[in-house]
């Protein structure tokens, strides 16, 4: 039986859990200059990592750059033609600590693991892996769009286990996942985009704690049936296209989780304007800021903030709060 997975929009519905409602902080962003100088090999990047000594970029020219921290391109991986990326909008990358970069190809049904200096050292064929969490060790976590459990592979790429979620996420076998990840040293840190929750993962075996956000919607659900298309049964999954996304983008830095997140109030042009930041080990909220420009994707290194912007240009911004402007 052939499978095909036909997600359009989520769903939602009440939550008894809800924390203090959103604290605006007060302070400024600071643009801190160009973050690429070779502008010739960078054109409309898609998704971004963050890694030791270098930024990685997918291109809309589906190759994958590496920047260093003063602008300019360390390599440039252009695959060959039976490893194109199947579509740009589907790819996501990541880094581990070692400076390896993982490419999730969601349409093509691969992962691409790129060693430190671009070189390819691994392709596995995994299907519904749209992003990963690479660890240092070669093994990696990989979210799905459909199941809410993300997996931790080894480094073969073969399934080692299922993170087993906690009850109060409210999870069924129907339930939407899309999860971004993010790994802090051995923390696992779970952001679903159509639900108003996160887990943060310590331990062997790995535990889940669920830590709902500043707007905890439950997790979102689909809905399977059989089709007929060309004389073959398929599988279509569908979800309910009443709800908006909730975590957008996030990135695990200091401490501090900062989650994009796709802000229901206001004007529609402040939507992808509001990060929202965790404090990583308690879970707790800390507060929320507002993003100089709408953006797509967020990518963090020490204190510095990388945005994508919704029309696919690329900043670098840094906080200042005004409490520490006036000393």
């Amino acid at each position: 039986m052939l499978m095909a997975a036909v997600c359009l929009a989520g769903c939602r519905g009440a939550d008894s859990q809800r924390p203090a409602t959103r604290v605006w902080q007060h302070g400024s962003w600071r643009a801190i200059g160009a973050v690429v100088t070779d502008t010739a090999i960078v054109h409309a990047p898609f998704s971004m990592a963050v890694g030791p000594g270098a930024l990685y970029l997918f291109n809309g020219g589906r190759t994958i750059v590496a920047v260093a921290p003063d602008g300019h391109a360390q390599w440039r991986y252009a695959p060959a033609d039976s490893m194109r990326f199947d579509d740009d909008s589907s790819v996501s990358i990541a880094a581990d600590s070692t400076g390896r970069v993982y490419a999730a190809d969601l349409s093509g049904g691969r992962i691409t693991v790129l060693s430190p200096l671009g070189r390819v050292e691994r392709v596995f064929r995994i299907h519904n892996r749209p992003h990963v969490a690479p660890r240092g060790d070669g093994w990696f976590w990989g979210a799905s769009l459909l199941g809410a459990s993300p997996a931790l592979f080894d480094t073969a790429g073969l399934r080692f286990l299922s993170l087993r979620l906690p009850a109060t996420l409210g999870a069924t076998p129907y339930s939407r996942g899309d999860a971004r990840l993010a790994l802090a040293h051995d923390t696992l840190v779970v952001g679903y985009m159509w639900a108003g929750h996160f887990l943060i993962v310590t331990g062997t075996p790995p535990a889940a704690r669920d830590v709902p956000s500043i707007e905890p919607l439950p997790i979102g659900t689909f809905h399977q049936r059989s089709v007929t298309v060309g004389g073959q049964v398929i599988q279509a999954y569908r979800a309910d296209s009443t709800d908006q996304p909730a975590t957008l983008s996030m990135a695990v830095s200091g401490g501090l989780i900062y989650a994009l997140y796709w802000n229901r109030a206001g004007p529609s042009e402040d939507r992808r304007r509001t990060l929202d930041i965790y404090d990583l080990h308690a879970g707790t909220y800390v507060g929320s800021r507002r993003l100089p420009l709408p953006t797509r994707e967020i990518a963090m290194r020490g204190d510095t903030l990388y945005a994508l912007t919704s029309d696919g240009v690329l900043y670098s911004w840094q906080w200042t709060d005004s409490v520490t402007a006036a000393r």
